[in-house]
């Protein structure tokens, strides 16, 4: 009766170990979470005519947001711009052409504008929504960022020692 019990324990424990490795290979690979996911601050004034006294200026450096914050997921994660709205005078087609040329980049979670890509756009407010995704998961951030561009950059503020 004891060889009974001892093997029926058995057989119940490789049953159990046998299912569980069963349940592991049929799991997705990775996970891609967003909720909750933003800029802060959310949105970025550009200029057609840079500050001269600014480096972006005399460096002619590109407009930088900060990184988004709030995404986890499985690495890499991966991201590009999926829509853009225009309001204010904004042409969403020429925004979206700057994409398309490589003076608007959205690269490890940050978005980068090209001074070349600003002297093309109308003055306006420009909506960016993104696609986030990695191996097998996407989703998208709508109205994650804005731009907003100008003429004329105002004198940066002295910041007194």
């Amino acid at each position: 009766m004891k060889k009974i019990y001892n093997l029926g324990s058995t057989l119940f424990v490789v049953a159990l170990i046998a299912m569980a490795v069963a349940a592991c290979n049929t799991m997705p690979v990775g996970f891609l979470r967003t909720k909750g996911a933003s800029f802060s601050p959310d949105t970025l004034n550009v200029y057609h005519n840079p500050h001269a006294s600014t480096l972006r200026f005399t460096n002619n450096l590109p407009w930088v947001s900060y990184r988004i914050q709030g995404v986890a997921g499985t690495n890499p994660i991966n991201y590009e711009l999926a829509n853009i709205k225009a309001t204010e005078g904004g042409d969403a087609e020429k925004f979206k052409a700057l994409a398309q040329k490589g003076l608007l980049k959205v690269d490890g979670g940050m978005i980068v504008l090209m001074q070349e890509g600003v002297a093309e756009l109308p003055n306006g407010r420009y909506t960016l929504s993104l696609r986030v995704y990695n191996d097998g998961h996407s989703q998208t951030i709508d109205d994650a960022y804005t731009i907003i561009v100008g003429d004329d950059e105002p004198e940066p503020e002295q910041i007194n020692p």
